[in-house]
C-alpha cells in the first residue's frame, strides 16, 4: 500500500471516529470522560498527524483544536503544568498510552475534562491500562483502516485482554 493511501485511510478513519465522538458531546447520558482508539502503535501516530485537520473540519462549536501530548507529561503535584493552558473544547490526544504510568495518565484525563476539554488515548495493549482507566473510556478501534466499536468484557481475567 503507498504512503498517500495509508494517509487517505487514516484521515477517513479518524474522521469517523471524531464525528462519532463529537456526535455525544453533551449528551449526558452518551458523553464519556474519555475516548480511546485500539489500533497499532504506527496508526496511533498516523492519528496525530490527521487528528487536528480533522478536527477543524468536524468539530463546529463542540471542539476547537487539538494537543498531542506524545510523551508522559510532567506531574507537579497531581496537575500536568503543559494542560494549564489549555483552551476549553479541545482535545487532548495520548498517543501509546499503556507506555504512561497510570495514575499520571487518569491525572491527565480528569485534568483535561475539568479544563472542558476531551482526553482521547490511543492504545494497542489494553492489558497494559489500568482498570480505572477502563470505567470512564468509550473505545473505537481501527483495524486495517475499518472502524469499529471496542469494548472490554469485565468478566475475562485482565491479562488475557486484547
Amino acid at each position: 500500500m503507498s504512503v498517500t493511501a495509508i494517509e487517505k485511510d487514516s484521515a477517513r478513519a479518524v474522521k469517523k471516529i471524531m464525528t462519532s465522538f463529537a456526535s455525544t458531546i453533551g449528551n449526558s447520558k452518551k458523553e464519556a470522560l474519555c475516548w480511546g482508539v485500539k489500533t497499532s502503535p504506527e496508526m496511533q501516530l498516523e492519528i496525530a498527524t490527521v487528528l487536528a485537520k480533522t478536527v477543524t473540519e468536524i468539530g463546529g462549536d463542540k471542539i476547537r483544536g487539538v494537543m498531542v501530548l506524545a510523551q508522559q507529561a510532567k506531574m507537579v503535584g497531581n496537575r500536568t503544568p503543559e494542560l494549564k493552558a489549555i483552551p476549553k473544547s479541545h482535545v487532548v490526544y495520548i498517543p501509546n498510552a499503556e507506555s504512561w504510568r497510570q495514575d499520571s495518565l487518569l491525572q491527565v484525563i480528569l485534568q483535561s475534562s475539568q479544563a472542558g476539554c476531551k482526553a482521547m488515548i490511543g492504545f494497542s495493549t489494553p492489558s497494559k491500562l489500568s482498570l480505572g482507566i477502563y470505567q470512564f473510556l468509550v473505545t473505537k478501534q481501527i483495524n486495517d483502516g475499518i472502524v469499529t466499536d471496542w469494548a472490554i468484557n469485565m468478566d475475562m481475567p485482565i491479562c488475557d485482554i486484547q
